[in-house]
């Protein structure tokens, strides 16, 4: 009888570590989302922070990286939650609250509207629109839905973990687009910030600005000024301004992850498996 009940009692423990747990009504799975966790949970989480304008990376892939931990800990600082990166229960159930009032951030577009009168409606310029929207053009159609929450401002308000962010992160971004980018125009700079990002969000890339940056295929380096050595150069003004910027979530690219200057390279690889985007200054993009 003993044994019954001891073996009772370890199922009745066991049920209640794997069960899901109630927080403010909702249901979450016991354990936490944290930067290597993967799948649909994650991958709902990434939406939602996009949605909310708190997640810079590429589109949303089920794989919580290092931005995806970074759009947490922005997210957990505008809204007074411990900034850890982890997404725990409470911090699921705030997304979860602010989710819904996500519709009021979005703008539908009537017939004869413009970028520039949109934006003139919301205090801001038709580049950010641009960008926050990941729009590669000046074109928009009636019925399409533009969001309107500047993922900058929201950056803003959330100074602290800015900082804690950039750090190490500005050091080598703004590296690889001096050196990379030093003779391109502003915007060029930023998009190379942008193309690093989406790969360190990437599954397919390593997680780390750092690690994506000196990454190599079969001994070859990805970046060719990480073969050369001119990775090591003191960055310009701009560069460093472009590595804040694209860290604060600037996109001129969308969600490119390759780029090549077509006067100096093929790029026959990339032109023939993935699928061009844009070109700006002297480098084609490409996701």
């Amino acid at each position: 009888m003993n044994i019954i009940k001891k073996a009772s009692m370890s199922m009745m423990i066991a049920l209640a570590l794997t069960a899901p747990v109630l927080f403010n009504g909702h249901a979450f799975a016991a354990s936490t989302l944290a930067v290597k966790s993967t799948g649909a949970e994650v991958l709902k989480l990434q939406e939602n922070l996009k949605a909310l304008g708190y997640f810079n990376g590429s589109n949303p892939t089920g794989n919580y990286g290092t931005l995806t931990r970074f759009s947490v800990m922005k997210f957990q600082a505008a809204n007074g939650l411990s900034t850890d990166g982890i997404a725990g229960p409470a911090t699921l159930s705030k997304v979860d609250t602010l989710i819904g009032g996500k519709s009021q951030d979005l703008y539908t577009v009537n017939e004869g509207d413009t970028l520039w009168i949109i934006s003139q409606k919301y205090g801001t310029t038709s580049d950010r629109l641009k960008i926050i929207n990941s729009l590669a053009g000046d074109t928009i159609y009636p019925g399409q839905k533009l969001s309107t929450l500047d993922e900058a401002k929201t950056v803003s308000e959330a100074a602290s973990v800015t900082a804690e962010v950039s750090e190490e992160n500005i050091y080598w971004l703004a590296r690889i687009i001096e050196s990379e980018a030093s003779g391109e125009p502003y915007l060029g700079k930023v998009a190379v910030g942008n193309v690093i990002l989406n790969r360190m969000e990437s599954k397919d890339f390593p997680d780390t600005i750092k690690e994506v940056i000196f990454d190599d295929y079969k001994g070859i380096p990805q970046f060719s000024p990480v073969a050369d050595g001119t990775i090591y150069n003191t960055p310009g003004t701009d560069s460093i301004k472009a590595a804040k910027e694209a860290l604060s979530g600037s996109r001129p690219v969308g969600n490119a992850t390759y780029f090549f200057n077509p006067d100096k390279s093929a790029g026959e690889w990339i032109v023939k498996n993935k699928t061009y985007l844009t070109r700006i200054g002297e480098h084609v993009f490409y996701q």
